[in-house]
C-alpha cells in the first residue's frame, strides 16, 4: 500500500514540510478528527469484516495488517493506521486494504467516508475504528551462509571438486541441501561452527545449495556453486588404475597414508601432497612406483608432522615422460590434546593471513601479535574450539613478528611470521 506520509505528533506543526496540497488536506482531516472526533459522526454502513495481523521478525519492520470492510453503499474511503509506540501515522487514500513493513508495536486503523470523492481534497463525512491491533515479534532464522565457495576438481577424472562453507548464526547441527543435474543430496550434518567441505563431488553446477540449522532455518545461496573439471594432460586409459587411497591418525600428529593400485603402465614415481584448506597444496614426501605391472601393489608413507586441525592428502601420479594425473584426496582432523594450536597461512605474508587456532582450554586465550622492537600492535582474542581469523598487517612495515599465545596471564607458546614487501 503507498504511504502517503508519515509524521510524528504534534499535528499543527507538521504543514510546511508536507509538499502537495492533497496530502495537507488529508493529513489536516485525520488531525481535526484526533482532536475533536465529536465533529463528525460514526459511520452506520461501513464496518471492518476481518483484520488480519502477519507478526513481524524481532528486529525487524516485516510485520503487516490486511483487512476487509463491508461498504454496500460503495462509499469512497481513506484510512489512517496509527502506531502508538512510535506516535506514526500511516496514512493513504482508498488503495490496497493492507499496510506492509510494521514493526512490533500497537495500531489502530481509522477509515473515513470521503463524500467529496477526491483524494486531492477529501471531505470527510463520517468515520469508524478499529480494536487495537497488537503486532508482537517473533524469533526469526538468522542462520546464513558466512562463506561458501567451490573448489574444481584437482586430478583427471578425480571427482574430487569441493563445496567450502562456513555457517553464520546457524543451530549446531546443520546441513546442506543441494541440486545436481536435478536430483536434491544433503550432505553433513555439521556440528562445529567452523570452515567445513562436502567432499568428492564430481565437475558441474550446483544450485539450490541450502543450509538447513537444527531449528528448521533455512537460508539459500542463490547464485550456483560452478566446480570445474580437470583436463590439462588428461587422456584416454590412464596409466595407473587405483583401487584405494586411506589416512588414518596414528599417534600425536602423525596420519599414516596408504594407496593400493590394480595396475600401472609407465609409472615412475608418486608425488604425497597436504593441504590445509584444500586448495593450496605442498609436497610431503616422493614414493617410487611399479614402471609396468598387471599387479596389485600397495604402498605407504607416514606425515610426521600434520597440523591440528584438518589435513586434505592427495596423489599426483608422474610417468616416465613427465606426464600426470591427480587422484582423489582423503581428509583427516586432528585435535590438540593439551595446549593450543596456531597455524598461520601464507606465511611469509604481504598484507594479510590466515590463522586457524585450536585451543581445548575453557577459558579464552589471547594472541599477541608483536614486532621486532618487542612491542604488542595486536591482541586477537579466542574461545574454546577451533577458530579461523584473519590477521592484517597492511599498515605495518616489513619485517620479523612473533605471535604468542597467552593463557592465564602466561605466554606458552610462541609462532614466526614474516611480513614481506
Amino acid at each position: 500500500m503507498t504511504r502517503f506520509e508519515q509524521s510524528k505528533v504534534h499535528p499543527f506543526f507538521k504543514f510546511s514540510i508536507l509538499k502537495k496540497a492533497g496530502l495537507v488536506m488529508l493529513l489536516s482531516i485525520f488531525q481535526l478528527m484526533s482532536f475533536n472526533a465529536n465533529a463528525h459522526e460514526l459511520c452506520d454502513d461501513i464496518s471492518f469484516t476481518s483484520l488480519t495481523a502477519t507478526q513481524p521478525t524481532c528486529g525487524a519492520s516485516n510485520g503487516s495488517i490486511s483487512y476487509t470492510i463491508a461498504n454496500p453503499n460503495d462509499h469512497c474511503l481513506f484510512f489512517t493506521l496509527f502506531h502508538f509506540e512510535t506516535q506514526v501515522w500511516y496514512l493513504d487514500y482508498h488503495t490496497n486494504l493492507s499496510y506492509d513493513n510494521l514493526p512490533a508495536g500497537n495500531y489502530k486503523i481509522t477509515l473515513f467516508v470521503d463524500s467529496a470523492c477526491n483524494p486531492d481534497n477529501p471531505w470527510v463525512d463520517c468515520y469508524i475504528k478499529s480494536d487495537i491491533i497488537e503486532l508482537v515479534c517473533q524469533p526469526g532464522c538468522i542462520a546464513e551462509f558466512e562463506y561458501i565457495d567451490g573448489i574444481n576438481e584437482s586430478g583427471c577424472a578425480a571427482n574430487n571438486g569441493m563445496i567450502v562453507h562456513n555457517p553464520l548464526n546457524a543451530a549446531l547441527p546443520y546441513s546442506i541441501d543441494y541440486t545436481l543435474d536435478g536430483t536434491t543430496i544433503t550432505a553433513g550434518p555439521y556440528t562445529a561452527d567452523q570452515t567445513n567441505f562436502i567432499t568428492n563431488l564430481a565437475p558441474g553446477t550446483y544450485t539450490d545449495v541450502t543450509l538447513v540449522d537444527a531449528d528448521g532455518c533455512e537460508h539459500v545461496y542463490e547464485e550456483g556453486i560452478i566446480i570445474a573439471e580437470y583436463t590439462t594432460g588428461c587422456q584416454e586409459g590412464l596409466p595407473v588404475e587405483m583401487i584405494s587411497f586411506d589416512a588414518k591418525v596414528m599417534e600425536g600428529t602423525s596420519v599414516r597414508l596408504d594407496w593400493v593400485t590394480a595396475s600401472e603402465v609407465d609409472n615412475s614415481h608418486f608425488i604425497v601432497e597436504r593441504s590445509i584448506d584444500a586448495r593450496e597444496y605442498e609436497t610431503i614426501g616422493v614414493v617410487e612406483g611399479k614402471g609396468t605391472t598387471n599387479s596389485h601393489t600397495s604402498y605407504t608413507i607416514t606425515d610426521k608432522d600434520a597440523y591440528y586441525g584438518h589435513n586434505y592428502y592427495r596423489l599426483k601420479q608422474i610417468d616416465y615422460d613427465n606426464s600426470f594425473e591427480y587422484f582423489t584426496s582423503e581428509s583427516v582432523l586432528i585435535s590438540p590434546t593439551d595446549r593450543p594450536n596456531i597455524l598461520i597461512y601464507p606465511n611469509p605474508v604481504e598484507t594479510t593471513t590466515n590463522l586457524r587456532v585450536i585451543t581445548p582450554y575453557e577459558e579464552n586465550v589471547n594472541l599477541e601479535v608483536v614486532n621486532s622492537s618487542g612491542s604488542i600492535i595486536k591482541v586477537i582474542t579466542i574461545e574454546k574450539g577451533n577458530h579461523n581469523t584473519q590477521l592484517d598487517l597492511s599498515g605495518y612495515p616489513a619485517g620479523r613478528y612473533m605471535i604468542f599465545t597467552r593463557y592465564k596471564g602466561d605466554r606458552i607458546s610462541v609462532q614466526n611470521l614474516v611480513k614481506v614487501d
